[in-house]
């Protein structure tokens, strides 16, 4: 794609009394779009500006110094990369909206957060009381590619930190983070401990000494992509992998691989929605076991992932925790969940995951967090267990949410998202919105 952060430098000129030295030197015209101009792609800069004399005039650019922006950038290099979206959090929120970097500008109103492969920038309108009254417009979002995204920001990065060289300015707070930024990208280790770091929802070095020793137990044990998953179910899924042996040992359920159906492998496209991907699985899977619709029993299930019906329904089942996992070296399935419905749902998100984990060594990981991944388990569950055709058939009345959950052994949230989705014929969040399909039948609690 074309540069994201289009800059056009100015010069200080009557300013410099009122900045100071790195901020008069990195002043700038700020266009943040996806096209050559504003006008073909997405401007998410967008503004309009209040004149003198009262009228309105709409630019895509706005006049700032750019060094704080780059600043919070290579500070939150990591979370903006790694960390997907969670609940209500003004922690969160410094770090992923653009909206917080301060230092007296009023700065575009850009949510950027990640699902581990694609990268979301959402704008959102909002009054901003200033001195210098601008309204931000964009209400657009764009979704790139996470690694399209990380060499957008390099870019960025390196842009600011040139321009501050040619002013003869060297040893600046941002220079220092942008060189320790450089510098981790040339070690693996740390950089798979920063995006676990991120993962779980800190800044680098403010994860606990638990979560960095832990890490380093199971460093060599677990494949990379399985330890990223953990991570993105949050710190009390990670510290779970201290206990996991003895949990293995207490509550697992044995399975047979060699029994089991063997899924053809698949790569994730960064450029596809995870539920688009998903759904074809499902539906493919349905056709290649015989059954195109209908509701698939327990037994149906055990058969697919190679368990016993009993650690389905419940009658071997583990306690709850927070994440269900399948550990092939001792060929053991934990079930995070301890009602029958929700079982069901975690196998069928186990089945999807045999798909896309490492064939033999990777982990099968199962938790609450937004990756990508776990958002085609999701989908991926949901169109197995329910598919979305049966609803057109089926459905006559919004009240029969119940009976239709009972029937095909789902949570009414898989029903009830269905028929959204149905109506509405789209999704409208732009990193997916199988986010909450795991849900508890009426009548238990999680």
């Amino acid at each position: 794609m074309n540069d994201l952060f289009h800059l056009e430098w100015r010069e200080a000129e009557g300013l410099k009394a009122h900045l100071d030295t790195e901020s008069a030197a990195t002043l700038a015209d700020l266009r943040i779009s996806s096209g050559r101009s504003a006008i073909d792609g997405i401007c998410l800069s967008r503004n309009e500006r209040r004149t003198e004399d009262g009228r309105i005039e709409v630019q895509d650019d706005v006049f700032v110094s750019v060094y704080p922006l780059a600043t919070w950038f290579a500070w939150n290099y990591y979370r903006l990369s790694y960390e997907s979206t969670p609940s209500e959090n003004v922690h969160w929120d410094c770090a992923h909206n653009i909206a917080n970097v301060g230092d007296g500008y009023v700065w575009p109103p850009i949510r950027i957060y990640s699902d581990g492969a694609r990268i979301v920038l959402r704008p959102w309108t909002a009054e901003v009381e200033s001195r210098d009254p601008i309204r931000y417009t964009a209400n657009v979002p764009l979704i790139l590619p996470l690694q399209d995204f990380q060499k957008q920001v390099w870019d960025f990065l390196r842009q600011v930190d040139a321009r501050l060289a040619g002013k003869e300015l060297h040893d600046t707070e941002y220079q220092r983070i942008y060189r320790e930024l450089l510098d981790e990208q040339k070690d693996g280790e740390t950089l798979l401990w920063r995006s676990i770091e991120a993962r779980m929802g800190f800044s680098p070095d403010e994860a606990t000494e638990k979560s960095r020793g832990i890490f380093l137990q199971i460093c060599s044990l677990v494949d990379k992509d399985s330890q990223q998953e953990i991570a993105g179910g949050g710190q009390d899924a990670w510290y779970f992998l201290d206990h996991l042996r003895n949990h293995l040992h207490d509550f697992g359920v044995v399975r047979c691989p060699r029994d089991a159906y063997r899924p053809e492998h698949i790569t994730i496209d960064n450029n596809q929605p995870a539920w688009v991907l998903a759904v074809r699985q499902a539906q493919a899977l349905r056709s290649v076991i015989g059954k195109p619709n209908g509701r698939l029993s327990n037994e149906d299930l055990a058969q697919i992932y190679g368990i016993s019906v009993r650690s389905i329904s419940g009658l071997e089942a583990s306690k709850k925790e927070p994440i269900t996992l399948f550990h092939p070296e001792t060929e053991k399935v934990l079930i995070g969940k301890n009602h029958e419905t929700g079982r069901r749902f975690a196998v069928a998100r186990l089945i999807a995951d045999d798909m896309l984990r490492t064939p033999e060594t990777g982990w099968g990981v199962v938790t609450d967090s937004r990756t990508y991944r776990q958002k085609f388990q999701r989908a991926f569950a949901a169109e197995l267990l329910f598919p979305r055709a049966e609803l057109a058939q089926r459905i006559t009345d919004p009240d029969d949410l119940y009976d239709l959950a009972e029937a095909f052994g789902v949570s009414e949230m898989v029903v009830r998202h269905t028929l959204e989705n149905h109506l509405t014929n789209t999704l409208s969040d732009p990193l997916d919105r199988w986010d909450e399909w795991e849900g508890t039948p009426a009548n238990q609690s999680p």
